[in-house]
């Protein structure tokens, strides 16, 4: 395959997937220009990395009954971000809006109110709109770059591809991981705004986070049980069961963690066991809560090194969100885990929308166990 296949034929079958799962294709009338339509949205204003007019219909259309103002303040708080030349403290803030919303103080019937709008419909996948577009050309000072393919959901830029020639042995992810360290420095202004990165050569195919090391960016696989031909690409593979509109929107809502150490902050992104593992706990749980008689949720098997830690946080952050925020009671059998696992789910409180507390006897865990107020609750046996 590797023999006829070069980069553009990549994008191709790239785009083609895209448009299998359920995004919208725009494609280039070239190789080296972008699509003249989404150019067009954005007034062919080259430094511009959102889809302004999308992102207005999306907050509009998801939270209605507002004044312009309101709405305008809103796309002002996507377009400024933290306001920093950090770009990861920006990119930070993006992840809090999209998932938070954004803030706006107005006067409703002459009283002061603050609102939230959101960009993003996380409940129904079909509220939004998911576009592709390839060489999305952005201007930064003295810089133009062209991404590969760039993914918008609601006009935001959250997912961007970088793909090499695999008829060139000289090239590979490695060089598509170095290039997204020259859009870094040259073109922050856009990638500030990105949730995923997806590197492939044609042959493999990786995802990772902002911060990630190529170590940590991984291959996505299909569902345990789900047979795939033997012919298809990695990167096929990872459009279909990691990109398609409502795996991303799952992804962005509850896969992604940021941890910070007050010098650096850490963007996580799942691998692709956690995903499925965890989802089916989620599932798992959410069913035994509805059936009093059957209480056995079942037991998780990962290998050292697996991120169990991270899954459990996961776990325990979606758990908490989505099922009425019930004490969670962390039970370890050395006192060594338990600090290691209780200093994860520390770093990750933002992620949780709560700090873990640690009991220290048993009568410390009824106490715990007792209040109907939710929390995280470590212990040891």
């Amino acid at each position: 395959m590797a023999s006829y296949l070069n980069e553009e034929n990549i994008e191709g079958i790239a785009l083609r997937c895209l448009d299998e799962v359920g995004y919208q294709v725009y494609k280039s009338a070239s190789y080296t220009s972008p699509n003249a339509e989404i150019d067009a949205e954005r007034n062919n204003d080259h430094t511009q990395p959102i889809l302004k007019g999308q992102l207005e219909n999306a907050l509009r259309k998801l939270n209605p009954g507002f004044n312009d103002e309101v709405y305008r303040n809103a796309i002002h708080q996507f377009e400024m971000l933290a306001d920093s030349p950090d770009m990861m403290l920006n990119n930070h803030k993006l992840h809090e809006l999209i998932i938070g919303g954004a803030k706006v103080k107005t006067s409703i019937k002459g009283e002061d109110r603050t609102i939230t709008l959101y960009p993003i419909d996380f409940k129904n996948v079909d509220n939004n709109t998911f576009v592709a577009t390839n060489q999305f050309t952005m201007k930064q000072g003295e810089h133009e770059r062209r991404p590969d393919i760039t993914l918008f959901i609601n006009g935001l830029p959250l997912v961007t591809f970088e793909l090499k020639n695999p008829a060139n042995a000289n090239v590979g992810i490695q060089q598509a991981f170095t290039q997204f360290s020259t859009y870094k420095e040259e073109i922050s202004s856009y990638m500030q705004y990105n949730e995923i990165l997806i590197i492939s050569d044609g042959i493999n195919a990786r995802a990772g986070s902002l911060t990630a090391g190529i170590d940590r960016f991984m291959r996505w696989r299909e569902p345990k049980n789900v047979d795939i031909d033997d012919s298809m690409m990695e990167l096929e593979v990872l459009i279909k069961y990691m990109l398609t509109p409502s795996d991303l929107l799952n992804i962005i809502q509850n896969f992604i963690l940021f941890e910070s150490d007050g010098d650096k902050t850490i963007k996580i992104l799942a691998a692709y066991h956690q995903y499925y593992m965890v989802n089916k706990a989620v599932k798992r749980t959410s069913k035994v809560l509805a059936d009093p008689d059957d209480k056995r949720i079942g037991v998780v098997w990962h290998t050292t090194g697996s991120g169990k830690s991270l899954s459990m946080v996961f776990y325990s952050g979606i758990v908490a969100r989505k099922l009425g925020n019930p004490t969670i009671l962390v039970i370890n059998d050395r006192n060594d885990l338990d600090d290691q696992l209780f200093g994860t789910f520390a770093a990750a409180h933002e992620y949780l929308q709560q700090n873990p507390d640690h009991a220290e006897s048993r009568g410390e865990v009824r106490k715990y166990m007792s209040k109907n107020s939710g929390g995280i609750v470590f212990s040891t046996i």
